[in-house]
């Protein structure tokens, strides 16, 4: 069975000298395989959730984390001094930038297209020594629909309603979770709350220039003083690598006093592969008429994006497993990157950010709390790509696609390192329990939505608020 021969792990749980931290690292000679492969279902040892006789009316209050492209932004003017001559500031004021329905339309002009790319998009910059994002075009701003915390719903209609039509909110992203606790007799604004963010941007900038760090801190200890209940952290995707950067920074007494709990849903632990494709090639943010169009413009807003280059697969764990392959026999694996986008890309920016971000995954530890992880697997997930030549990935898809197993976007090493904690605990996070919960042939962002995976964790949260 080929997933079960996917990972050759080796774990050193102690050395002479040095951190017993030592996640498990991928198999360098793994032999990647078709993507139109099924998968097989492996055995998981998911632990039975105990039942219990009711919901508790002392709810621990929960704090929503949403992972890439999952949090809404607006667009304004800034009201400094611009080119007045550009066209696009004519849609400055239009409110809702992603994602605006008008984009969505297929009578949307494409003159708005034009307008709606160049105004989403990053110029980046390095300001002694710190990488900087600013727009593209001048005079504007972009940020998230709702800041941290913010507003009578407490921030989550950031994370809900995506998608603005005539007032309204449609697309749904963490529209079930959301509706799946409300059902458990949460309110938003009282004991559920969101921390949206500029998912565009690397970490270094969103924690540093953005006060992401103190927003959050501020927001947890306010939540515990109004309920006088520790906080359940709930977080998908890339927002757990922004969740697990905020609790390592976070004092062993801070994390006893406010943090209850950590339910970490597909979680990028050894990075995600394709960000590294996203970057050479784009990816289709959707499908349909336009699709080769937003194909061709994501490549190039991908390459302004902080948080693609960070997500990109880590040093410690990828090694010197081949990502990508040239015909010529150029191979390239995770340290070879900044070379490769020299290659490759038409900006200077992916090589100057994966140099700065680099190693932001590899310095993350397990969070020392009580952590849930739910990922989900038995999905091909791409993980090498082989083109022509280093000019051909600016003209569409690799000739060769290799997948492995993961949810469709996360491969399976981020389940191994959920494993080695789980395994580990005791070590590694403190002696505070990891429990890991596997979902075969859930897809990542389907697993935010999934009624299983809801379901387990509504059924933990019995527990959890039973205990208090």
């Amino acid at each position: 069975m080929r997933s079960a021969a996917l990972l050759i792990f080796f774990v050193s749980i102690y050395c002479c000298i040095g951190d017993p931290y030592n996640p498990p690292e991928t198999d360098p000679n793994y032999r990647w395989h078709a993507c139109d492969e099924i998968i097989e279902k492996r055995e998981v040892n998911n632990k039975p959730i105990p039942s219990t006789s009711g919901d508790s009316q002392q709810r621990h209050p929960i704090l929503l984390v949403p992972g890439y492209s999952g949090t809404s932004l607006d667009i304004s003017r800034d009201g400094t001094e611009n080119d007045s001559n550009d066209e696009c500031l004519e849609y400055a004021d239009m409110g809702r930038l992603w994602l605006n329905w008008k984009f969505l339309s297929p009578l949307r002009s494409s003159e708005f297209v034009n307008c709606f790319f160049r105004l989403f998009s990053l110029q980046v910059s390095v300001i002694n020594g710190s990488i900087s994002y600013s727009p593209q075009v001048r005079g504007v701003k972009v940020k998230p629909s709702h800041d941290v915390g913010e507003g009578e719903r407490g921030g989550t209609d950031a994370v809900d309603e995506l998608v603005k039509v005539f007032g309204g909110g449609v697309g749904g992203y963490m529209n079930s979770l959301i509706t799946s606790l409300e059902g458990r007799g949460y309110t938003r604004g009282v004991d559920l709350f969101a921390a949206p963010y500029d998912w565009r941007v690397s970490p270094d900038f969103l924690f540093e220039s953005m006060g992401y760090r103190e927003k959050m801190t501020r927001l947890v200890e306010d939540m515990y003083k109004s309920s006088g209940k520790r906080v359940v952290l709930i977080s998908h995707s890339m927002g757990n690598l922004h969740t697990l950067r905020f609790l390592n920074e976070m004092s062993g007494e801070w994390k006893d006093k406010f943090i209850e709990h950590y339910f970490s849903i597909a979680a990028p632990w050894a990075g995600v592969p394709n960000t590294v494709k996203d970057i050479l090639s784009g990816d289709l943010i959707l499908k349909g008429w336009y699709a080769e169009y937003v194909k061709l413009f994501d490549r190039d807003r991908a390459q302004n994006f902080g948080s693609l280059v960070f997500m990109n697969p880590p040093l410690s764990i990828w090694q010197s497993t081949t990502l990508v392959r040239f015909q010529d026999g150029s191979n390239f694996t995770t340290s070879q990157l900044p070379y490769l986008y020299e290659l490759s890309c038409t900006s200077p920016s992916p090589s100057i950010i994966r140099k700065s971000v680099e190693k932001s995954i590899d310095r993350l530890s397990p969070p020392l709390v009580e952590t849930t992880c739910m990922l989900g697997y038995g999905v091909n997930t791409e993980r090498y790509w082989e083109y022509k030549d280093a000019v051909s990935t600016s003209h569409g898809w690799a000739d060769i696609i290799g997948c492995g197993d993961g949810d469709g976007t996360v491969s399976i090493e981020s389940n191994a390192i959920a494993r080695y904690w789980e395994r580990e605990y005791g070590e590694v996070n403190g002696g505070r329990e990891v429990e890991v919960r596997e979902y075969y042939g859930r897809d990542h962002l389907g697993m935010v939505s999934d009624e299983e995976v809801l379901g387990d964790i509504t059924a933990k949260l019995s527990i959890i608020n039973g205990r208090s």
